[in-house]
C-alpha cells in the first residue's frame, strides 16, 4: 500500500513546486514590467480604436442638414468677411466648425473636435479682421449664429 501512495504524493509535491514557482515568477518585478511593456500598447490601441469608432457612430457635433440659414445670418452679421465667400470657402469654413481632426497620441491617431478657442484662433489667423478685434460678446453672437440648427 505504501508504494501506491508514493507516486501520488510525488505528483502533488511536483504540482505544488510548479505552482510555487509560477507565483514567484509572476510576482517578480521584471516579469511585471515585461508584461506591462507587451500589454500596454495593445490596450492603448484597443482604447483608441473604440474611441474612434464611437466618435464616427455618434458624433458630438453634427452639422445641420443645410447651412443656408446660418450662411445668410453670417453674411448679415459680417458682410465684409463673408461677402466674397464661394462654395469652396464655405466648405472650408464649415469643416473647421464641424469637422473632426486627428491628433497623434503616442503612435495612434485619435479623432476629436476643435475647441472653440482653437476655432477662434484659426478664424483670427485665417481672416484677420474683424475676428482679431472681436470681444467676448461678438464671439458669443458669432457662435450663436454659426452653431444654431
Amino acid at each position: 500500500m505504501k508504494s501506491r501512495y508514493k507516486g501520488s504524493i510525488l505528483a502533488w509535491i511536483f504540482v505544488a513546486i510548479l505552482v510555487w514557482g509560477a507565483i514567484q515568477y509572476k510576482s517578480d518585478p521584471g516579469f511585471i514590467a515585461c508584461r506591462a511593456r507587451v500589454t500596454q500598447p495593445i490596450s492603448n490601441y484597443i482604447t483608441v480604436k473604440k474611441h474612434n469608432i464611437g466618435f464616427d457612430f455618434s458624433p458630438q457635433r453634427t452639422p445641420p442638414l443645410t447651412t443656408v440659414k446660418q450662411e445668410a445670418a453670417l453674411l448679415s452679421f459680417l458682410p465684409g468677411v463673408f461677402n466674397d465667400f464661394g462654395y469652396q470657402d464655405w466648405q472650408e469654413f464649415w469643416s473647421v466648425i464641424y469637422g473632426p481632426i486627428e491628433e497623434q497620441e503616442d503612435s495612434f491617431k485619435v479623432k476629436r473636435y476643435r475647441t472653440k478657442e482653437e476655432m477662434e484662433r484659426y478664424l483670427r489667423s485665417r481672416y484677420g479682421e474683424p475676428f482679431s478685434s472681436f470681444s467676448k460678446d461678438n464671439w458669443d453672437a458669432f457662435w450663436n449664429i454659426a452653431l444654431s440648427k
